[in-house]
């Protein structure tokens, strides 16, 4: 797929049809403000959030290489 610029983000959005002009609004500046989550302009999308992940008691955390894959599944 192309990359989308980000001065179009909004002319690429589906909005729903029955939004009223309010909603439809109040959607579109919240997705302006939050630009910096969707993968434009040929960037990885970026959203500032702490994830935590539980683990089980007593366990260590572990690193292991990528897994390797044919040459089929390669292909992109």
């Amino acid at each position: 797929d192309d990359p989308i610029p980000a001065s179009k983000l909004l002319k690429e959005i589906d909005f729903a049809e029955n939004l009223t002009p309010e909603q439809r609004k109040t959607l579109e500046d919240v997705i302006l403000r939050h630009q910096a989550a969707f993968g434009l302009d040929n960037r990885l999308g970026d959203f500032p959030a702490d994830v935590k992940i539980l683990l089980k008691p007593d366990s260590k955390p572990i690193s292991l290489p990528p897994f390797s894959q044919s040459p089929q599944n390669r292909a992109v």
